[in-house]
């Protein structure tokens, strides 16, 4: 459908991604899981060019807050928010204590892995975050968050989902001409441009652009690196190797 109708990738949101993680918020979604739906994600909105970075894909044509592993991470801590002061406290308390026990006392954490409870402990574990208690968690930067029964959660949501960012950037920073991701990028004029040609109705330029950002374009240096070709020339001006700076903007030719 994407290649029909670019607007089709939006289905994503409504449809494979509501189907495919159907009572995730009961039983988690590990992180082989997590990776598969992101992938998924990225193809709906992208053309089969191999070696894409999906975060810049997902983020530049769904938008952050449509990333599944933002959303993931979203949606379990809103349902243990609202789940747990709903019971005993004390009786809470001797639950997560057990499972936490068996999740982290286990060669295979995801599989010990049953309720809402334990889900909670393994997305927070897997985001780097320390679930010392049903109510006070521990972030990538030592920071303590406590939560009280009918108190705001904002502020807890909005830092988990920054450390789930600075995650997602970090590894797209490994990506091809990723280089500078690590601290985040700004997307903004990228979106604007991207949002422009959509309006002129110029999607394959459009698409071009983000399959550039997202490090799709193959150069012959790429190719050579993954032995597809024997020689990384530029075969236009035939004097340095054709990298993608090169191919893009160094080369006279």
């Amino acid at each position: 459908l994407n290649k029909l109708n670019k607007k089709a990738a939006k289905l994503f949101n409504t449809g494979a991604y509501p189907q495919a993680t159907y009572g995730k918020e009961g039983m988690g979604v590990a992180p082989t899981q997590l990776n598969g739906l992101r992938r998924l994600a990225a193809q709906a909105v992208s053309t089969s060019t191999t070696g894409q970075c999906p975060t810049t894909l997902i983020w530049t044509a769904l938008g952050k807050k449509a990333d599944p592993a933002i959303k993931v991470v979203g949606d379990q801590l809103r349902t243990w928010f609202t789940l747990a002061t709903k019971e005993d406290m004390t009786i809470v308390s001797k639950a997560w204590w057990t499972s936490k026990g068996k999740y982290y006392g286990s060669k295979n954490p995801w599989g010990t892995v049953a309720g809402p409870l334990g889900a909670t402990i393994a997305t927070l574990d897997s985001i780097g975050w320390h679930p010392t208690t049903p109510f006070k968690w521990v972030d990538r930067q030592e920071n303590v968050w406590k939560y009280k029964p009918d108190t705001p959660v904002n502020d807890i949501l909005n830092q988990a989902i920054e450390d789930v960012s600075a995650i997602l950037w970090k590894d797209a920073a490994e990506h091809m001409d990723g280089k500078g991701l690590e601290e985040g990028p700004d997307l903004t004029v990228l979106w604007k441009h991207i949002k422009s040609l959509r309006r002129k109705d110029r999607h394959q330029a459009a698409t071009l652009l983000q399959t550039i950002a997202a490090g799709g374009i193959w150069s012959l240096r790429r190719k050579y690196e993954h032995g597809i070709v024997e020689d990384s020339t530029c075969p236009w001006c035939g004097e340095r190797e054709q990298t993608n700076f090169h191919m893009c903007w160094g080369c006279p030719k």
